[in-house]
């Protein structure tokens, strides 16, 4: 395992801000500690989310609330009057789903 010097965003240390080859002068970058490469808190500086993959699993969860609601309300329908599920409703889920699918398989892929 190697050592990473770094600095805390304050006192607690849960999260790490940066990470120099040595460590530094406590008066110019205070919070500062050393850390295994493998500790998670390190892992998750080196590594941080993708603010795309923010974005997409936000569109995804709008994408969900959009195909929710359609469905309740063609549930609704069929259970008031026995008819079959209208086609424009079919349509809409089966778009919102397509749309779904095609950002899941951008949120897998890892650049």
């Amino acid at each position: 395992m190697t050592k990473a010097y770094v600095q805390f965003s304050d006192a607690a240390e849960t999260t790490i801000i940066c990470a120099f080859s040595c460590p530094q002068d406590p008066n110019d970058y205070p919070n500062q500690g050393e850390v295994d490469d493998t500790d998670s808190r390190y892992q998750a500086f080196k590594n941080p989310p993708s603010q795309q993959m923010a974005a997409i699993k936000a569109q995804l969860e709008e994408l969900d609330k959009k195909a929710s609601r359609p469905l309740l309300e063609a549930i609704l329908v069929l259970a008031a009057s026995g008819t079959s599920l209208p086609a424009d409703t079919v349509k809409r889920l089966q778009d919102i789903e397509d749309q779904k699918a095609a950002l899941r398989g951008k949120l897998v892929v890892t650049p």
